[in-house]
């Protein structure tokens, strides 16, 4: 995904959905406001207003107003918002020209439309809102219209009012509409990470297959030779020396192996992301049976009263858990267990594995989860456990986070939605 933005040449608004959402509220506000102030100044201040001329520009507004409102979010076009910023400015214009031009005091409202223009558009279409803006507020110093038969103190707290509303106005559907902008910017950001990560998964699925199939073939021949070799070293009452070489062989061969099988990162397997309903001391069950033959004893498993029911895919939380406990029982010294707690946080499942190691230092932590990022020695990871979790919390709607503090050991907890 790109941000688009908008130029001269070719004029595109960031994000103008989002733009055109907020653009709407300002203007029902606005239209609200107009009606108001019209009627105060007729029926309170006494002054005589065209309000039929005022009316059709009023009517416009909300007229135009309701066509926005209705416009599809999804296909905006990009010269939608500085056109209504355009129109927006000649309709605030023509206002002012019934209603005393430039002696109005809410022509301080200018001010409202260049702000939007500067955090919506980009810099070119920024300038041509101003040159409009300023081309307009000409025109009332030379357009004849009478001016606004006001007293000192009511012009006075007209120009206090005009000012505080342009204040509030900026500082508020400005402010809300930056935000949003930014918001989005971290989503798209994110779903760039996403597609980023699963570019990875695609390409090291490909590396692994094409490895896997390559080398199977050649290290089961060697590993059917070593057998016979093996048996035949035994037969001749050589010694142990060949048969103990033999085995040997075949270890690293399984070894091998081992590593191909792990480098298979085939997140959820063809599984529906929802799973199939099962009870909870069913799937607690079945999980038990995967992590003792990952951990054996070393593993205490507890489960919270609250739950009744999972709908998870079971081999992909088979194999997410299995990693976690894994890397668990490979922090913790001799002797010292490994916790695994499920249990219901804010309707999603928690899976949180404890170990009682040295812990991580917090730039460890940061970097946890990359691909072929690892601390274990040679031959003992190649940092594609925690990736793997971290693509199926994510397929599955949920969140991988690690706490780890250095001599208190660390805690992955693994998020799933119900």
């Amino acid at each position: 995904m790109t941000v688009r933005r908008l130029s001269l040449s070719g004029p595109m608004v960031e994000e103008p959905g989002i733009v055109l959402q907020w653009l709407v509220r300002l203007r029902w506000w606005a239209l609200a406001g107009q009606v108001f102030a019209t009627l105060a100044a007729v029926e309170i201040l006494g002054i005589k207003l065209p309000l039929s001329g005022m009316g059709s520009i009023i009517a416009v507004t909300g007229f135009s107003n309701l066509i926005l409102q209705a416009w599809p979010k999804q296909r905006v076009p990009s010269w939608l918002v500085p056109a209504v910023l355009m129109l927006d400015v000649c309709l605030l214009t023509a206002l002012l020209l019934c209603a005393g031009g430039k002696a109005n005091p809410f022509c301080m409202l200018y001010l409202v439309h260049v702000a939007m223009a500067v955090v919506t558009l980009a810099e070119g279409w920024s300038w041509v809102v101003v040159a409009a803006t300023t081309g307009c507020y000409g025109l009332l110093f030379w357009w004849p219209v009478p001016g606004l038969a006001l007293s000192g103190r009511a012009r006075a707290s007209s120009q206090w009012i005009a000012l505080a509303l342009v204040a509030a106005v900026i500082a508020y559907f400005v402010g809300r509409m930056t935000r949003s902008l930014r918001r989005h910017e971290k989503e798209l950001a994110a779903a760039r990470e996403r597609g980023a990560r699963n570019e990875q998964l695609a390409s090291l699925t490909t590396l692994a297959a094409g490895a896997a199939h390559e080398l199977n073939t050649p290290l089961s021949t060697i590993a059917l030779v070593a057998r016979e070799l093996e048996l035949q070293s035994a037969k001749l009452d050589i010694g142990d020396a060949l048969g103990n070489d033999a085995r040997l062989i075949r270890q690293e061969v399984d070894r091998c192996q081992f590593i191909l099988g792990r480098m298979r990162v085939d997140v959820l397997g063809g599984e529906s992301p929802k799973g199939a309903p099962m009870p909870v001391a069913d799937f607690s069950a079945a999980l038990g049976r995967e992590m003792k033959s990952v951990a054996g004893d070393d593993l205490e498993i507890r489960c919270g009263p609250e739950m009744r029911e999972v709908a998870l895919p079971l081999r992909a939380v088979q194999q997410a858990v299995g990693i976690l406990v894994d890397n668990a029982v490979d922090a913790s010294p001799a002797g010292k267990g490994v916790k695994l707690w499920i249990h219901q946080k804010d309707g999603r499942i928690v899976f949180e594995v404890r170990d009682e190691g040295m812990g991580m230092p917090p730039e460890i932590v940061r970097r946890a989860g990359e691909p072929f990022f690892t601390t274990k020695p040679p031959g003992k990871g190649m940092g594609l456990g925690l990736f793997l979790v971290r693509l199926v919390a994510e397929r599955l709607g949920g969140c991988l986070r690690l706490e780890s503090e250095l001599g208190k050991g660390t805690v992955a907890i693994l998020e799933l939605p119900r």
